[in-house]
């Protein structure tokens, strides 16, 4: 953005900042801010790059190009903290990410500075009660509220809850979950709060923990016990999971997953048109004694044979699905392999 003219044979490289069209203004520089994006925050001093800042630390990512000459290190390759032009600018940058944080989902940037935020007694963690900044090891969110709401359910036999970290989408850890015998939080957790070891990530992550420490407490929070991953994947050694081969499909769970998946399929598209990454798995069919539905975490998603028995038969289907039927059963009946 370097006011004056940068040219390599020929091409014009620089773009003067007052001819672009900039979301956010203010005497002090021009700014377009993402609140949420990871591609971190590129300042320009003057037109001229001298930092990239990180989004786990200010929230957000974009640009800033500054009207006035900011005072920057003997490197010139960071900005000094105290120069009060970038003060001006950065107070502008925080309010827009906290006009935003408001909101119940939040992007990994965002959650971190929060947390960062409460924990250090900028923001008011009341404010905050119903915002989802807890992340399991499934993606799902997590708030206060809900954490003291289910306090106890994350235990062995209805005992002391307990807790673990696994990575995102560990098969492990979902089938820990679904069958209620600890909180799996996604090991991102340790690093966004700043937790020490595992053991203490309650204790770390909860906002004022010694001036409300009591209320913690009575809401049995400070009740769970931490158990290592390795040490709870051993109660699921006799669970016993088991995919069903193709060729057994019956005709009617043929069209029952058909449709599913196709459902799928359109849920994907759309979220990826909404720029969320989303990875379509492969639909199968499986049997185990406890479990409605599992997955690899990678792969494919399970859904337990007895599951497809509630589908009514006479289709409980779409039109579009009970017309699909006379296509698709007789071309599967058609092709299916004899039995050996």
């Amino acid at each position: 953005y370097s006011p004056m003219p940068v040219i390599l044979n020929g091409k014009t490289l620089s773009e003067p900042a007052g001819e672009t069209k900039w979301p956010l203004e203010t005497d002090e520089a021009w700014l377009k801010v993402d609140v949420g994006g990871s591609n971190g925050l590129k300042v320009y001093n003057l037109g001229i790059h001298v930092a990239d800042l990180s989004s786990y630390t200010w929230g957000c990512s974009g640009t800033i190009v500054s009207k006035q000459q900011l005072r920057v290190n003997f490197a010139r390759n960071d900005i000094m903290a105290d120069d009060p032009v970038w003060r001006k600018i950065a107070a502008v940058v925080r309010k827009q990410v906290n006009d935003g944080a408001g909101k119940k989902r939040l992007s990994s940037s965002e959650r971190a500075v929060l947390f960062r935020r409460m924990l250090a007694q900028e923001v008011d963690w009341r404010d905050y009660r119903s915002t989802k900044f807890f992340t399991d090891c499934t993606g799902r969110g997590w708030s206060i509220d809900q954490l003291e709401r289910n306090s106890r359910v994350f235990g062995a036999n209805g005992n002391e809850g307990v807790y673990t970290f696994a990575p995102r989408n560990s098969s492990d850890g979902d089938r820990l979950m679904q069958h209620g015998l600890a909180f799996v939080l996604d090991e991102s957790m340790l690093e966004i709060v700043g937790s020490r070891t595992p053991k203490h990530f309650f204790k770390d992550a909860l906002p004022h923990y010694a001036e409300h420490r009591q209320q913690w407490q009575d809401a049995g929070l400070l009740g769970h016990r931490y158990v290592p991953l390795e040490q709870m994947a051993k109660q699921l050694k006799n669970d016993r999971y088991t995919l069903v081969p193709e060729k057994d499909w019956s005709d009617r769970e043929r069209l029952i997953l058909s449709e599913i998946e196709g459902a799928c399929y359109r849920i994907t598209s759309r979220l990826r048109e909404l720029g969320v990454e989303a990875e379509h798995r492969r639909l199968v069919l499986g049997m185990a004694p406890h479990a409605r539905g599992w997955t690899d975490g990678s792969t494919y998603i399970a859904i337990n044979r007895d599951e497809l028995k509630a589908v009514p038969h006479d289709g409980g289907l779409p039109p579009a699905g009970r017309a699909a039927a006379a296509r698709i059963l007789p071309q599967q009946r058609r092709c299916r392999r004899p039995r050996a």
